[in-house]
């Protein structure tokens, strides 16, 4: 595995961020899962990006452990992904005395956001 990070780097050298001075420290985190055409095992990928300021902090695509039949948990499971991802960065940024009460969380699912926002549907579609 290194192996090919150093050879990455190697080969994108000429390339660097940039990184807008803001006043504000604004966290802002976007999601979303998609199936990508996973026919062999079936799962959805997910993703999530985190921008303080304005400036990209993380970016995070994973292909989910578990297989999904219903799209709507797997959205679902990539927003608590980048919830749990959020709180972390919150927590970095406390410590640096750096704090916001809000942190939006934008995501494209319907379902997935009235998931979040009632929990008890997940208990009652698993019954």
């Amino acid at each position: 595995m290194p192996d090919i990070m150093f050879r990455y780097l190697i080969g994108t050298s000429n390339l660097g961020l940039m990184f807008k001075r803001r006043e504000s420290f604004k966290l802002t985190s976007y999601c979303d899962a998609d199936y990508a055409d996973d026919k062999v095992e079936r799962k959805n990928t997910s993703g999530s990006c985190h921008f303080i300021g304005g400036n990209l902090v993380t970016w995070i695509c994973k292909k989910q452990s578990s297989t999904t039949l219903c799209t709507a948990k797997s959205k679902y499971m990539s927003v608590a992904s980048c919830c749990s991802q959020v709180l972390w960065i919150k927590n970095q940024l406390e410590d640096y005395n750096v704090y916001e009460s809000k942190n939006p969380i934008l995501c494209d699912n319907k379902a997935s956001i009235s998931l979040s926002k009632n929990p008890i549907c997940i208990l009652e579609q698993s019954i």
